[in-house]
């Protein structure tokens, strides 16, 4: 980081400024030195006649700089580049040329201000370094303040991160089940409650699966309440496997759970439940003494008279029962045989999608 002279001290203005003067004429300098030590500001004056010298100077203990042009080391624009690399402060080109392009080089360099010397140039020296000094003050001021509301913007920026962040881990902790990841009893309950809304109004289908872990109590009375907490973890992880992004998946309570399939039939909503049911098996066959099974019950919107979701639910529980009493690990749907080890081989269902009557039946699962 590039080091700041005294100048960039803004308290410091009632103090002596100390002026490093860099000026191979001894007489033009006499001058200008008495005219700092008479002026109403206290200037300290050193002297010095070539760039090495001024180069050898701390730089970083004086506020300003007078650079006269052509000194016999080194080309007074040179010194101020090298000057300007070593350390922030105000300098200001004296010179006896009055050339307007050398005074726009100057300033372009980084030079403040720039001084010709003509007539008595030397009584208005002081005036000149000393409004440099003020704004080369004002200038460090800006710039601090301007770092200071960067700094606070981008910690402002920061908490508005960590703040969205932590609002969304809640929205998302508000609406799912801690164990599992599905949407939670009221994030379901609300979500079923839009899609039947929209399958009565644009008359689709909406088929709902409920199902539940077989002998489930046995599983925790057995092996643990750990074990059982892993099996609602596998389950859960096949439905979201085995099903749609339009799809949704909650956990009713307990080892049930209830998948929603807008836009699907009750023989398709047979098929994606078959496809879960053999699934769970599957996952969870490995290392087992003996995998998971599920019963499942299905209920679809167009299969009966459905004044709400709550309805369709029951209607989805009242089959998910049937399976249970049928010998579990098997489903039961609206108007079809029930499916499962020791039921027959029913009817080949489609291949689930959406309604076959609209557009958006084309997508499948």
């Amino acid at each position: 980081m590039m080091a700041l002279a005294a100048a960039e001290q803004p308290n410091n203005a009632a103090a002596r400024v100390r002026v490093l003067m860099v000026e191979d004429d001894l007489d033009a300098a006499m001058l200008a030195t008495d005219a700092l030590s008479t002026a109403p500001q206290a200037f300290d004056v050193v002297h010095v006649t070539t760039g090495e010298a001024a180069l050898a100077k701390d730089l970083k203990t004086f506020d300003v700089v007078a650079l006269d042009y052509r000194l016999p080391d080194i080309r007074g624009l040179e010194l101020l580049e090298k000057i300007l690399g070593r350390v922030e402060i105000p300098v200001v080109m004296v010179t006896g040329e009055n050339d307007l392009e050398l005074a726009t080089a100057a300033i372009e360099a980084g030079a403040y201000d720039y001084v010709v010397k003509v007539g008595a140039y030397h009584s208005t020296l002081p005036v000149v370094l000393q409004k440099s000094l003020k704004n080369f003050r004002i200038e460090m001021e800006r710039r601090r303040l301007n770092d200071e509301l960067s700094t606070y913007v981008r910690r402002v920026e920061e908490q508005n991160s960590q703040l969205e962040a932590a609002l969304e881990k809640i929205k998302i902790l508000s609406v799912t089940d801690p164990l599992t990841g599905v949407l939670n009893r009221r994030q379901l309950n609300t979500t079923l409650a839009l899609r039947f809304h929209e399958a009565q109004r644009y008359e689709l289908p909406l088929a709902v699966i409920m199902l539940d872990v077989d002998n489930f109590k046995t599983i925790n009375d057995r092996v643990g309440h750990v074990a059982g907490d892993q099996a609602l973890v596998a389950v859960a992880a096949v439905l979201r496997e085995t099903t749609r992004q339009v799809d949704f998946v909650g956990r009713y309570g307990g080892d049930e759970f209830v998948v929603g399939l807008p836009h699907t039939p009750a023989d398709q909503a047979a098929a994606v439940a078959e496809r879960i049911r053999t699934t769970v098996i599957e996952r969870t066959a490995a290392g087992a003494q003996e995998p998971l099974t599920v019963s499942l019950g299905i209920a679809c919107s167009t299969e009966g008279r459905f004044a709400s979701s709550t309805d369709l639910v029951s209607a989805a529980d009242s089959n998910l029962l049937e399976a249970k009493r049928g010998g579990r690990n098997r489903l039961v749907a609206p108007a079809l045989t029930p499916k499962g080890p020791g039921t027959g081989k029913r009817a080949k269902a489609k291949e689930p999608g959406r309604t076959s009557g609209s557009k958006s039946a084309k997508r499948t699962r």
